[in-house]
């Protein structure tokens, strides 16, 4: 995640001192604790993504799913960061 500080845009761990942490501290060893630590990380992810998909759009994305109605499209349900020769 720490790479994700010069992509466009940029994620900056250092920019609070809760994001701070996840970078000087280690990963706790009590369950409630990690399962914190894990949901602080999966939601800068998600953040993250979609300003990566606001950014950029299908350029820079993929969107997966099962089909949306009526159309071969498929419904947004993930949108992940993707290289074109990634993207389907």
């Amino acid at each position: 995640m720490a790479r994700l500080a010069d992509a466009d845009p940029p994620l900056r761990l250092d920019s609070h001192p809760t994001t701070r942490q996840l970078v000087v501290e280690p990963s706790p060893l009590n369950d409630t604790a990690y399962k914190h630590r894990e949901d602080l990380i999966d939601a800068l992810l998600c953040a993250w993504t979609a300003a990566l998909w606001h950014r950029h759009g299908t350029d820079r994305c993929q969107v997966l799913g099962p089909p949306h109605a009526g159309t071969p499209e498929p419904a947004a349900t993930i949108i992940a960061p993707a290289r074109p020769e990634q993207r389907q």
